[in-house]
């Protein structure tokens, strides 16, 4: 079930998923072990290299805001 929404139409609804969408959330998910269920699906991040192979990652993970854009 989608959780709360931005509009009126969009909580509470429920949102078919098959198998491998579901598994592919459940792996999502756990990438997150202390998420709550307030928080954004798709977290805000910042991006950065280091190291001799300057080897990307992620950091500063915020799951209270939204990610802000997919670029």
């Amino acid at each position: 079930m989608f959780g709360k929404d931005k509009t009126p139409s969009g909580t509470g609804r429920i949102i078919p998923l098959n198998r491998r969408a579901f598994e592919t959330w459940r792996f999502w998910a756990e990438q997150f072990p202390d998420r709550k269920p307030e928080d954004y699906v798709f977290p805000a991040e910042r991006y950065g290299a280091s190291g001799d192979g300057f080897d990307s990652c992620a950091h500063a993970t915020d799951p209270k805001k939204p990610m802000g854009s997919l670029n």
